[in-house]
């Protein structure tokens, strides 16, 4: 899970794509041994793919957007729950990579020195 990689492809080609993020975050979870998305979560997702499929309308509001159907307090509380989701999830794969380069350095620093077999 290169995050430069991702954040490239995002910027090339995925762009605004909200479904298409969404399926490279379910993509990006699952190869990293996390719990899908909360129903609710993906339920409120899905509206807001519904009501900008470009990713648009939310980002030029002079487009038009039917907006009645769409909870926005609801929705912001939804996002609120997704990002400290995400941000938590981040933080333990860091933390899992440091566990590992630290594992690593110990491992090598109590290897015997070859040259003291030959």
């Amino acid at each position: 899970m290169d995050r430069a990689k991702i954040e490239l492809r995002h910027r090339r080609e995925v762009r605004h794509d909200l479904a298409a993020l969404l399926i490279d975050l379910d993509a990006q979870m699952s190869a990293a041994a996390f719990p899908g998305l909360p129903d609710d979560v993906r339920d409120a997702l899905a509206l807001l793919i519904d009501a900008d499929p470009k990713g648009n309308s939310f980002r030029f509001p002079t487009e038009y957007m039917d907006t009645n159907r769409i909870d926005f307090p609801k929705l912001a509380a939804m996002l609120d729950d997704v990002y400290s989701l995400i941000t938590a999830g981040g933080d333990m794969v860091d933390a899992a990579s440091q566990a590992q380069s630290d594992y690593m350095a110990d491992m090598a620093a109590e290897a015997p020195d070859p040259s003291d077999y030959y």
